[in-house]
C-alpha cells in the first residue's frame, strides 16, 4: 500500500515534491515530450496501462506488484542458493546458524528478510559517506551509493525482478550436469534475460562479462569438458542481446552529441575528497565481513565468488565509464551497481546462514547481522524521507 501510494505521488508529482522520473517517462512513452526518446518496454507498458484509465492509477499499481514480485522473487533465490550450496540442506533444517528458530519459523524470518531487502541502503556516515542514495557536486557530476534500492525509476523496477530471477537461472544452469545440455532451462534462462534486457540494458553490460569469465574458469577447470553445453549458452546469451542494438540506436545513434567514454573524474572526485574509502565502508562492509567468514571456515562457495565478480565489474563501470554531453549528468551506470550489489548481498546472506558456528566466530557472526539490520534500518529511513516528499538525492 505505500509503495502505491510512493508510487502514484511520484507519477504526479509537481517537480518539487515527490521527485522522480515517473513523470519524464509516461510523458514520452504517451508521446506528450516527443523530444525524449522511448528505448524501453517498459514505455509500451506505461503507454497501455495510461490509456486504460487516463491516469497514473494503473501505473502505480503494476509497479507495486512488480515490487512485490521482486520481494519473492529474492525469497526463491535465497532458498534456491542455500539448498544449491553443499550441506545446506541440512544446516537450515537444523538451523545451527539461527538456533532460535524452528524450520517454519526460518521461512517466515527467511520470507521478512527478503522483502526488507527491498529497502537496502548503504550505511549512513555524517559527513563520510554519500547520503542514502544520490547527491551532486558541480564539479564531478552524479555520486552514489553503491546499494541503496532506488524508488524513482520505473524501468529499474522491473529490471531487478527479471535480472534476479536470470541471474538464478543462470546459477541452477551451472550447476547442472556438464556432459548434456538441459533445452528446458537454456530456454528459461534465454527469455528472463531477453525480458531484463528489453527493459534496461545496466544488468546485462555487467552480466555477461561475469558470466563469460566464471564459465571460462568452469571450462578450464574441467579439461573442456561439457563445452558443447557452454557453447549452447554462449547462443542463448547473444540471443538475448538483441534489444541491446535497438537501445543503442535510439539512444545514442539519433543523439549524435552523446556517447560513452572512459573517465577518471569520478574516481578522482572520491578520492581528492576522502570519500572513497567511507564508500567502500558504508557500502560493502557486510558482504566483506561475510566473505572473510566464508573463507576462515574453509569454504568453496561458486555463487558468492560469482555474485563478487559481478560487483566488481558494476563497480569499475560506475568508476570509470561516463556518458557525455546531454547525458553525461544523468548517472545511468549507477544503475548496474545498486543491482548486483543486492545479488551480493543475497548470495552473502545464504552464506551467513549457512556458514556453522563455530564459537570463536561467533561474535563475527552477531557482528554480520548487527550491519545488515543497520542497513535495513537507513533503508526504512530513506524510505520514509521519500514517502514525506523527500528528495531520492540529498
Amino acid at each position: 500500500m505505500q509503495c502505491f501510494y510512493l508510487t502514484y505521488e511520484m507519477t504526479v508529482s509537481d517537480d518539487v515534491l515527490f521527485l522522480a522520473d515517473y513523470k519524464m517517462h509516461i510523458l514520452a512513452a504517451i508521446g506528450a515530450e516527443p523530444g525524449l526518446a522511448t528505448y524501453s518496454f517498459m514505455a509500451v507498458c506505461l503507454k497501455l496501462l495510461y490509456s486504460i484509465t487516463g491516469n497514473t492509477l494503473m501505473i502505480s499499481l503494476f509497479i507495486s506488484v512488480l515490487v512485490c514480485l521482486t520481494g519473492f522473487a529474492i525469497r526463491k533465490a535465497l532458498m534456491v542458493i542455500l539448498c544449491l550450496q553443499d550441506g545446506a540442506e541440512h544446516r537450515i533444517k537444523s538451523t545451527s546458524s539461527l538456533p532460535y528458530l524452528t524450520d517454519e519459523n526460518c521461512k517466515l524470518f527467511l520470507t521478512f528478510l527478503s522483502f526488507s531487502l527491498l529497502f537496502l541502503s548503504a550505511l549512513y556516515l555524517p559527513k563520510r559517506a554519500p547520503f542514502y542514495l544520490l547527491f551532486e557536486l558541480d564539479t564531478y557530476g552524479y555520486w552514489s551509493a553503491l546499494i541503496t534500492q532506488p524508488w524513482h525509476n520505473s524501468t529499474y523496477m522491473p529490471m531487478r525482478l527479471f535480472a534476479i530471477l536470470s541471474f538464478l537461472s543462470f546459477v541452477q544452469l551451472m550447476r547442472e550436469d556438464s556432459s548434456r545440455v538441459n533445452p528446458k532451462s537454456l530456454i528459461r534462462f534465454f527469455i528472463l534475460l531477453l525480458i531484463t534486457n528489453l527493459f534496461k540494458p545496466n544488468f546485462v553490460i555487467a552480466f555477461a562479462p561475469a558470466a563469460f569469465l566464471i564459465c571460462l574458469i568452469e571450462v578450464i577447470r574441467n579439461h573442456s569438458k561439457g563445452l558443447v553445453k557452454y557453447i549452447w549458452f554462449g547462443v542463448a546469451f547473444l540471443a538475448s542481446l538483441a534489444p541491446l542494438f535497438y537501445q543503442y540506436v535510439v539512444l545514442f545513434q539519433s543523439d549524435s552529441e552523446s556517447g560513452i567514454t572512459l573517465s577518471l573524474s569520478r574516481f578522482q572526485g572520491y578520492m581528492e575528497t576522502g570519500f572513497f574509502p567511507w564508500l567502500l565502508i558504508s557500502n560493502l562492509i557486510f558482504p566483506l565481513l561475510v566473505t572473510v567468514l566464508s573463507l576462515v571456515n574453509h569454504r568453496k562457495n561458486n555463487i558468492l565468488f560469482f555474485g563478487w565478480i559481478l560487483e566488481i565489474i558494476t563497480f569499475l563501470e560506475v568508476m570509470f565509464l561516463t556518458e557525455t554531453e546531454p547525458r553525461a549528468l544523468d548517472g545511468n551506470f549507477t544503475w548496474g551497481i545498486m543491482l548486483s550489489s543486492l545479488i551480493l548481498f543475497i548470495c552473502c546472506i545464504a552464506e551467513l546462514i549457512a556458514i556453522p558456528q563455530q564459537e570463536k566466530y561467533r561474535w563475527a557472526h552477531s557482528v554480520a547481522w548487527s550491519l545488515l539490520l543497520l542497513h535495513l534500518i537507513n533503508g526504512f529511513m530513506f524510505f520514509g524521507i521519500l514517502i514525506s516528499g523527500g528528495m531520492y538525492f540529498i
